[in-house]
């Protein structure tokens, strides 16, 4: 029986180690906890030659690579000559590692295309993030296992002819303990007078409706707003848009007395903070973005671990839940006046159950349960 246990895993992400983690990051922790050798592989650089591995400052058990591509521009290139590249970029990283892998964990498409080429004997195509629909990914070819983290993604894989199996994004170790000891207290707290309201997450990000957020904030100087997570260029190791409107937000942003930017936090200070709120919310847009419908988004979890009441627009996979809070995407125009309903509403006062079981949820799909599913995924029992 397959086992994520004392294995050398390699995992090729689409965004850089660093403070801000999403579940790469995180199951490269989870897998390294259960004492496999992690290779986090990040994307080409083209401001390094060959390829350096370092040790990774948050466990001993992961090294980060980081490697100088052997080609450019793709698209102009000869399949053939393609081809041959990409395996001269392989041997070049297996031998800067020097331990070959027993899984290949891919999260970034578009780049390597057959993981065979690596010469494990499992290889892992997981789509935690869209991708160009009329443009799949040649990686799912050669994946012994594919996994979607949302239900759009999910059916564009299925109609595609590949197999595919869904699963949520997790829980990070951290939010446990607190988690399950806020669920033992089994009591919610009341709304105060002023209340404190959260955000999690990339604040350069597209996806985040400025406008709607911006006019929350001014129509209620009687709360207060704190943000945890990148706002400042310097600090960005994920995505991040970095043109003169997204400055103009952050510093309108800045601007309003009842807001604090904290940066993005070690996970015991973002959890501790993140119990000490009263309300959470996720404002988004996907409107005119291409590949965007908010189908789910790896906060919510965290969000729900508190058991705090979260104000969002709608998330298709929690639709038909009465975890969140939501507002239907088609009036996402109305969400600055849907916030002030739901906020009043809350203040009323909640079921407690609902308080419940929003952090069994949560404890339900932490990392150590979604890797213990692809485990029973890999050995042909999952659903």
């Amino acid at each position: 029986m397959f086992r994520f246990q004392d294995k050398t895993v390699y995992i090729v992400s689409l965004e850089r180690w660093g403070l801000m983690k999403i579940s790469k990051h995180h199951y490269a922790l989870e897998l390294a906890h259960r004492g496999c050798r992690v290779y986090f592989i990040e994307p080409p650089d083209l401001g390094r030659k060959g390829v350096s591995i370092r040790a990774c400052p948050d466990h001993a058990g992961i090294r980060i690579v980081n490697y100088s591509p052997v080609f450019r521009g793709k698209r102009f290139l000869p399949a053939p000559v393609f081809s041959t590249l990409v395996r001269l970029q392989v041997r070049r990283i297996l031998r800067a590692i020097g331990h070959p892998p027993d899984v290949v964990w891919c999260f970034q498409p578009y780049l390597f295309e057959d993981l065979r080429t690596f010469g494990a004997p499992l290889n892992i195509f997981f789509a935690a993030d869209h991708f160009d629909p009329k443009l799949l990914p040649r990686e799912l070819a050669s994946a012994d296992l594919i996994l979607a983290v949302s239900e759009t993604i999910h059916r564009r894989i299925r109609e595609s002819g590949h197999p595919v199996q869904r699963i949520n994004h997790g829980l990070q170790r951290a939010f446990l303990g607190p988690a399950q000891q806020r669920l033992a207290e089994g009591v919610p707290r009341p709304l105060p007078r002023r209340p404190v309201v959260g955000y999690s997450g990339n604040m350069r990000i597209e996806t985040i409706d400025r406008t709607s957020m911006l006019r929350v904030i001014r129509a209620h100087p009687d709360f207060d707003f704190v943000f945890w997570g990148s706002y400042r260029a310097d600090d960005m190791n994920l995505f991040g848009q970095r043109d003169e409107a997204t400055e103009n937000f952050l510093r309108a942003l800045q601007g309003c007395p009842n807001v604090r930017l904290r940066g993005p936090l070690d996970p015991e200070v973002l959890v501790r903070e993140m119990h000490d709120v009263d309300l959470l919310w996720i404002c988004v847009r996907v409107k005119g973005l291409s590949n965007r419908d908010n189908s789910n988004a790896h906060k919510i979890l965290e969000y729900l671990s508190t058991g705090m009441p979260v104000i969002s627009h709608a998330v298709l996979s929690y639709e038909g839940t009465d975890l969140l809070y939501t507002l239907p995407l088609e009036h996402g125009d109305e969400f600055p006046e849907f916030f002030a309903r739901m906020a009043a509403e809350i203040a009323r006062g909640e079921e407690p159950e609902r308080f419940r079981k929003r952090i069994e949820y949560a404890l339900d799909n932490s990392y150590a349960w979604q890797v213990d599913r692809i485990e029973a995924m890999v050995n042909g029992n999952g659903a």
